[in-house]
């Protein structure tokens, strides 16, 4: 009896571990998928279109006006701009070549089911990561670049 309990107990601890770094798993195995371009995993894991949304919001936020036609083509080219950068950066989390390699530095937790991570990279400004639980598992929702990195692209938001 004491021998099940004792199992339980470490079933549960090895459970709550799990949980706890599934996200993390989540970001290497998206790497993985980016590098060896598994479309099918990649789409499970990421919302791309959400993603670009919310870099195209962030841009035009910025802005602090309404955006017309040219503050909108602005907004695609930065959200795509960006949206690449994150990806690459996404990739170098696997990579073997240590000058490209991304670090994961001040993650956690923001709720049950949403976790962010920031990606570093000496070559570019840090990107950070937002993901949620869908179901039993996580998707990159969205993608909050650093200040220096709308600086580098001379967004306004330069001008606050």
């Amino acid at each position: 009896m004491r021998r099940l309990g004792v199992t339980i107990v470490l079933g549960g601890v090895a459970f709550a571990f799990f949980l706890y770094i599934q996200p993390l798993l989540t970001i290497h195995v998206l790497a993985g998928a980016l590098r060896d371009s598994d479309t099918e995993a990649i789409r499970e894991r990421m919302d791309a279109e959400s993603v670009r949304r919310s870099l195209r919001e962030a841009y035009v936020t910025g802005l602090r006006r309404a955006p017309d036609d040219g503050d909108r083509s602005a907004a695609v080219i930065a959200s795509l701009v960006l949206f690449g950068r994150g990806i690459e950066m996404i990739m170098a989390i696997s990579g073997d070549d240590e000058s490209s390699s991304t670090e994961l530095s001040d993650w956690g937790f923001e709720g049950p089911s949403r976790f962010r991570v920031t990606l570093e990279q000496r070559a570019n400004p840090p990107i950070g990561l937002i993901l949620e639980r869908h179901g039993t598992s996580w998707q990159v929702v969205s993608m909050v670049p650093s200040e220096a990195a709308w600086q580098e692209l001379g967004e306004p938001q330069s001008s606050r």
